[in-house]
This record gives C-alpha cells, sequence and structure tokens, in this order.
C-alpha cells in the first residue's frame, strides 16, 4: 500500500512538473527550442499572405485554376435553336434552364401568341364560299348560303365546281392560293409547313433555321438566321467551352496559361483570369512587394536591422513591430538602452550603426 500511494505521489510530482515547465516555457515565448515571437514575426502576413486576390473576368464570374483546364467551364450543352424554338415564340427558356430569345417572326399567316406561333383566321375565307366548311386554320367556319336564284352551293363554292387543292398549291409547301372559283385555299398542312419549326415564307416556300447564324456565340447575342428571322443565341456555350463576351471559347489548360510564372493572376486564351497554383513554398510569398504579381517574395530575416522599437515595412510589405534586445543587435554592444528614437545605444555614448 505504502509503494502505491508513493508511486501516485511521484506521478502528481512529475505532471505538475511538466505543466510547469509547459507555463514557463510558453511565458518565455519558446517550447522545445521554438521562439514563438520570432516564428509569429516569420508567419506574420498582416493581410499579405500570399494569396492572390480573386479577379474577374469578360466573361463575368471568378474563375479559379484548377487541375483540369483552368477557368470552370459549362456542363451543360444547350440546345440548337431550331429545337429550343420548334413550337414557340419571343423569350423561353432552353434546356439549361437559361434565358432564350425565340423569333416572333411566325411566317406567313401565323403571330406570335403567348409564346406559340399560332394560326391566324383569313378573314376574307368566305369570300366565293357557302355552307360549313372549315377556314385557313382548320376552325369551323359557316359561310352561309348562295345568293341568285337556282344557284347551288356545291363543294362549298355557288355555282362552281373548285379544283383540287393540288392543283391550286402546285409549287406552294404552305400559305394559301386562289383556285378557279375564286376562293383561297390552305397549302401544306392548314396553310403551316410539315416540318417542326419551319416558318412559311411570302413565296410559299417553307425554311428551317439550320443553326449556322448562332455557332460559335453565346450571351444571349441576337443574329439574323437563314430564314431572315432575328433569333437570340444561347446564354450558354456547349459543354468544356466558356463564354468570353459573346462568343464561345475553349479554355487552355492551365499549364499553358501560368508557364513561367510562379503563382497569381493570369489572363488565359478566352480573356478569362485563373489564379495560378503557387509554388513559392514555405515562408515566401506570392506577389509580395515589388516582385510583381507572378513572382515569390523572401521576406528579410532581419527587416528591423538596428531598430528596437516601433514598426518597420520590410521588402515583402510587411508591417513588422520590432523589440529586440539592443544586446542581440548587429551593433555589437553587449549592453544598451533603446532611444526613444527607436534606436539602440550603446552605454559607451556610441550610437549602434
Amino acid at each position: 500500500m505504502e509503494r502505491i500511494g508513493t508511486s501516485r505521489t511521484t506521478v502528481r510530482l512529475g505532471l505538475g512538473l511538466v505543466l510547469a515547465f509547459v507555463l514557463v516555457s510558453v511565458g518565455c515565448g519558446t517550447i522545445a527550442g521554438v521562439d514563438f515571437d520570432k516564428a509569429r514575426l516569420a508567419d506574420s502576413n498582416d493581410g499579405l499572405d500570399g494569396s492572390a486576390p480573386s479577379f474577374e473576368g469578360p466573361g463575368g464570374g471568378t474563375p479559379r485554376g484548377d487541375a483540369d483546364g483552368g477557368v470552370h467551364a459549362s456542363t451543360c450543352t444547350p440546345d440548337p435553336n431550331a429545337v429550343t424554338c420548334a413550337d414557340r415564340c419571343g423569350p423561353t427558356e432552353d434546356n439549361c434552364k437559361s434565358s432564350r430569345e425565340c423569333s416572333t417572326d411566325c411566317g406567313t399567316g401565323k403571330a406570335c401568341a403567348g409564346g406559340k406561333c399560332e394560326c391566324v383566321s383569313d378573314g376574307t375565307w368566305c369570300n366565293n364560299r357557302c355552307g360549313q366548311t372549315q377556314d385557313n386554320c382548320g376552325r369551323p367556319v359557316d359561310c352561309g348560303g348562295c345568293s341568285g336564284v337556282g344557284v347551288e352551293c356545291t363543294a362549298n363554292a355557288c355555282g362552281c365546281t373548285p379544283e383540287p387543292v393540288a392543283t391550286t398549291c402546285a409549287g406552294k409547301s404552305c400559305g394559301t392560293a386562289v383556285n378557279n372559283c375564286g376562293q383561297t385555299v390552305a397549302c401544306g398542312n392548314n396553310g403551316a409547313c410539315a416540318a417542326a419549326g419551319a416558318i412559311c415564307k411570302s413565296d410559299g416556300s417553307c425554311c428551317s433555321d439550320n443553326g449556322a447564324a448562332c455557332n460559335g456565340r453565346c450571351g444571349g447575342v441576337r443574329v439574323t438566321n437563314n430564314c431572315g428571322q432575328e433569333i437570340g443565341c444561347p446564354a450558354q456555350c456547349p459543354a468544356s467551352q466558356v463564354c468570353a463576351g459573346t462568343s464561345c471559347c475553349t479554355p487552355e489548360p492551365i499549364t499553358t496559361t501560368c508557364a513561367g510564372v510562379a503563382c497569381g493572376p493570369k489572363v488565359n486564351n478566352c480573356g478569362q483570369t485563373v489564379i495560378c497554383p503557387d509554388t513559392c513554398g514555405p515562408g515566401k510569398m506570392c506577389g509580395a512587394g515589388a516582385v510583381g504579381p507572378n513572382a515569390c517574395c523572401s521576406p528579410s530575416l532581419n527587416p528591423c536591422g538596428s531598430r528596437c522599437s516601433g514598426t518597420v515595412v520590410d521588402n515583402c510589405g510587411r508591417t513588422v513591430t520590432c523589440n529586440q534586445l539592443c544586446s542581440d543587435g548587429p551593433c555589437g554592444c553587449h549592453t544598451g538602452t533603446c532611444r526613444p528614437n527607436g534606436i539602440c545605444e550603446c552605454n559607451y555614448n556610441q550610437l549602434c550603426p
């Protein structure tokens, strides 16, 4: 029992001594040979820790360098206008959830209403017609009876037998034409084009957007397509590309952009600013002092020189507090005093150099 009590006492004493050693060491600014006051001076950045600031490129946002190509490109490939605007007109949203401006020119016989191209009924449809029929949009319409004694309504015409629609619409794929009875008839698919998204031109021909006008374009820039329509190009670019202004661009690898520099911001081939990897290493600072934004600055080991108080700005732009003992300075005084101007003075009235 006595040995156990003695052992516990010994452990308590040992722990107490260790704790006392740590407290004393911290008070002196050192632990295990590390001078924390000096370490704080070496590591103090005062806002200049070597990390580069963020820069905004012309394409918007703050792209940063990464391992796969420098800037973050789109991960969604927008559908071409021929797909997005196949059954829509005016402002809409594409498959990438970006705004898109489809043309409001719906072609002959149609008008943009509620975001869709709708057929517009021809007000003269009943001219030279009679009876129950359908108008140019396929909507039911009653054109009434025929005037004159003995004139009968035959095939919706008064006293006339209409020629086949194929004959009247020869050479036309859409729109309207006038037949042998003076009636306006709808060509194609009730006056519309058979292909989705195609528009009917004034000459009765159909035109589909071939997508060429928006090739390589982005940012919603408005262009005129092969059908003469003014359209808005996609806001985004295909996956792996970025929108630089209104043109799509494939960013070069970050290793190409950052070749020959140690760190900091660089502009790539797409006009985007990327942050190059920091290769300065421990103790060095990127872009500090007069080295420029893409070089490393090595802080001075003795920025205070013979100063014993006050602050100085070192070669890397850091503000350093001087608190060395005069006997530790380069002047060689074994005993000295710190003057009010922050310069060490030897006790023999000799100024430290």
